[in-house]
């Protein structure tokens, strides 16, 4: 196996850990919803999500990543857990 194909197989592996981390994530979501829905709360939460931009801002500069890329990447996972809790 050459070098690339190692690389690949490292980012192959990465990936599904990412993947893994979503689902444990939504289902986190999905109990925070059922509360939500038990208590009369909004699901809507901007200045919870607000919040959240925050500190993923700070986590990207503590590990170097592209903070565009982070907060686009969360929105995509905000908006679906957003879903989830309906």
């Amino acid at each position: 196996m050459g070098k690339l194909e190692r690389y690949r197989k490292k980012i192959n592996k990465i990936n599904e850990k990412i993947i893994k981390l979503i689902s444990k994530r939504n289902g986190v979501s999905l109990k925070i919803g059922e509360y939500k829905k038990n208590n009369n709360i909004p699901v809507l939460d901007l200045a919870r999500e607000k919040e959240v931009f925050r500190k993923l801002d700070e986590l990207a500069v503590k590990y170097n990543v592209d903070k565009k890329m982070v907060r686009s990447i969360f929105s995509e996972i905000i908006v679906g857990s957003r879903k989830l809790q309906k």
